[in-house]
């Protein structure tokens, strides 16, 4: 509720601030809640779910087989380049035509980035990961995988409504780089189509998923 509301203040401050110190101030309000939220003792319900090094083989046939190592994890594109990562929610703009996408009007709709910039007035939620959080994506992305042979693997849709990605940023504070993720369809797509989320073993998109419900992200994750 303080997230969305801060959002919402967010936006009205667009009117009188450049959009770089609105997202700052975001960022902050972010990264005090996540603390706030390390220090509780009391674990949130999904926690089981984003903990995985409780998944048994048991579960599923998507389980963590590889061992590359933090450093290697961060070793490797674009977490290489990142000093800042954000999990972001926005709604849909997958109904909204080319040429409204350039009317100012339809901007509440859909990821915004231009010239590294970051258009904060369409996103609902935003989380900056920390390294405990980078870690765990990572793992998911590189060390998870088909514990046996793949009998089948996920279907992806034709259909692509991204309301999830996560969006990184460079040294000098401009975004190089961002992974549109649609759950409904079980697609991503990349800025510069060098992002993936791994071997996309049956229930991949699914722990990703978890991931983000697990950040406090529920647009696209729980509820449109």
């Amino acid at each position: 509720m303080l997230q969305k509301y801060n959002l919402k203040r967010a936006n009205k401050m667009s009117k009188y601030f450049p959009i770089s110190i609105i997202c700052l101030l975001v960022f902050l309000y972010s990264a005090s809640a996540q603390t706030q939220s390390t220090n509780n003792k009391n674990k949130s319900k999904y926690d089981a779910f984003t903990d995985l090094d409780n998944w048994k083989k048991s579960d599923d046939d998507c389980i963590q087989v590889n061992n590359y190592s933090v450093k290697d994890r961060l070793s490797k594109y674009p977490f290489n380049k990142a000093s800042k990562i954000l999990a972001v929610s926005y709604h849909s703009n997958s109904s909204v035509t080319h040429l409204e996408k350039s009317i100012k009007s339809f901007s509440t709709y859909g990821l915004h980035v231009k010239e590294g910039v970051l258009d904060c007035a369409t996103l609902v939620e935003i989380k900056l990961l920390n390294k405990y959080q980078i870690n765990k994506l990572t793992n998911i992305i590189y060390n998870i995988t088909y514990g046996n042979a793949p009998i089948h693997t996920e279907d992806h849709m034709s259909c692509f409504m991204p309301r999830n990605a996560l969006i990184f940023i460079g040294n000098k504070g401009k975004v190089f780089d961002y992974l549109e993720i649609c759950f409904e369809c079980l697609n991503t797509e990349s800025l510069s189509n060098r992002i993936t989320i791994g071997t996309v073993c049956n229930q991949k998109y699914q722990m990703l998923k978890r991931f983000f419900i697990g950040l406090g992200i529920k647009t696209g994750t729980i509820y449109e």
